[in-house]
């Protein structure tokens, strides 16, 4: 989170005020923290799932190749946010954001 002076107007003066705002960096760390407790949620926790696409284990290849399209779906969310807000939209709160990033359903057997 970072700060920006805007000027507003107190007791019919404009005067300097300094406001904390969310940058896109604290989407970034949203997205990814969410990224990693579903791959955590899964048992993953120093390799990323899609390292397993070429696994002979029919379970880990489908938890890859269900990583791959989870992540894609992520990435392509929140680049769509940030093409809205960039485009003049409404920027949303953190908590809207994380709100609206797709969960992942692992197939099972």
């Amino acid at each position: 989170m970072s700060y920006k002076v805007v000027k507003e107007r107190r007791r019919g003066r404009r005067v300097k005020v300094a406001r904390w705002v969310l940058g896109p960096e604290d989407y970034d760390a949203a997205m990814e923290a969410h990224l990693k407790a579903e791959r955590e949620a899964r048992g993953y926790t120093t390799r990323e799932p899609d390292a397993y696409l070429a696994s002979e284990v029919p379970r880990w290849r489908r938890d890859a190749e269900d990583w791959v399209a989870h992540r894609d779906a992520v990435m392509e969310y929140a680049l769509g946010v940030q093409n809205a807000v960039a485009s003049g939209g409404a920027v949303p709160t953190l908590a809207e954001f994380k709100a609206g990033l797709p969960r992942i359903e692992w197939r099972e057997e």
